[in-house]
């Protein structure tokens, strides 16, 4: 079949044919694009909501621990002093499983950074919680007060300004860049 001999209304056709099916073709890739930015937005938006909330968690659970050691300090009666050390024990099992779990999120190394901190002075915090748990329950309340007041204030303060650091890291950014990158045509 020769193009000379081809009808006019076949010549006009066929470029409008070959130009729907690209729009087609283009429409689809589109559609496939957005699917995959919606999806990989709906985990990371997850991710970073849970980790807030362990976040939050953890600063609760730091909250119940400087209540635990004031309490402590001032209890008289060493069956209540018994109770309040297993309430820390407990405290503490819940704090190193939350941080475990935000642990497995991170994202960026600036996050890591900041985690990093957080440990050790959670790790300084935790020394001398034990340090002041130990003073009160030989008796020396009165140091284990000052402890309270002076060290672990100062430790638990570092602490807290750790997780809101963390809180305003945003690993959406990093995120997304990550997908862009994988997933850019």
């Amino acid at each position: 079949m020769n193009f000379k001999n081809m009808s006019v209304k076949f010549k006009i056709m066929m470029p409008v044919a070959l130009i729907s099916i690209l729009l087609i073709i283009s429409s689809l890739t589109s559609i496939r694009i957005a699917n995959n930015m919606l999806s990989v937005g709906q985990k990371i938006s997850g991710n970073y909501s849970a980790s807030l909330t362990q976040l939050g968690e953890i600063s609760e659970k730091f909250e119940k621990l400087n209540g635990t050691i004031y309490k402590h300090c001032i209890a008289t009666d060493s069956e209540a002093k018994k109770q309040l050390v297993t309430e820390y024990e407990n405290t503490i099992n819940e704090i190193s499983k939350l941080i475990a779990n935000f642990k497995k999120t991170l994202d960026t190394g600036k996050e890591t950074e900041i985690f990093n901190k957080f440990q050790e002075n959670y790790n300084a915090y935790l020394t001398d919680y034990k340090t002041a748990i130990n003073a009160s329950a030989s008796g020396q309340g009165t140091i284990a007060a000052q402890m309270a007041n002076d060290t672990l204030i100062t430790q638990s303060a570092k602490i807290e300004d750790n997780i809101t650091q963390l809180q305003e890291t945003n690993p959406i950014f990093f995120s997304f860049a990550a997908w862009y990158t994988e997933y850019s045509l």
